[in-house]
């Protein structure tokens, strides 16, 4: 892959931003403070779903080129928080405590190697891409 798609990088900073907001809006909170505020709680949800939507749409290049990457994971969180009553502020606050952390770290690296190619090399902190070109 010489060339990533711009639809494909828009993806990625969109995912990127979708996670900084999850951080800002439950940094400061516990799970009580968190689930006291109903607003609050499905804001976060739906900016879950959206990094989720987001991983979804971006192309099967892309995903095979940054294969170490979990893409099924990232997909998973559109639905893993979907419930007929509304998202569930217990299964939300798992997810933004334990799984979002190390996904918007690799999406980070992601961000990293796209800026800052590392010059000769199609590899950088650790993300690893199927193709040496």
């Amino acid at each position: 892959m010489n060339e990533i798609q711009d639809a494909d990088r828009n993806l990625i900073y969109q995912m990127a931003d979708h996670f900084r907001a999850i951080r800002s809006m439950t940094e400061a909170l516990d799970y009580a403070g968190f689930v006291k505020d109903e607003q609050n709680v499905k804001e976060v949800a739906e900016l879950v779903a959206k990094a989720g939507q987001a991983a979804r749409a971006i192309s099967a290049e892309f995903k095979a080129h940054f294969n170490s990457i979990a893409w099924d994971s990232l997909i998973d969180l559109e639905t893993a928080i979907a419930d007929e009553e509304g998202p569930s502020a217990e299964i939300t606050w798992g997810m933004v405590k334990e799984d979002l952390p190390y996904l918007a770290a690799t999406i980070d690296q992601v961000i990293d190697f796209m800026d800052n190619p590392q010059e000769g090399s199609d590899d950088t902190q650790g993300i690893a891409p199927d193709d040496e070109a």
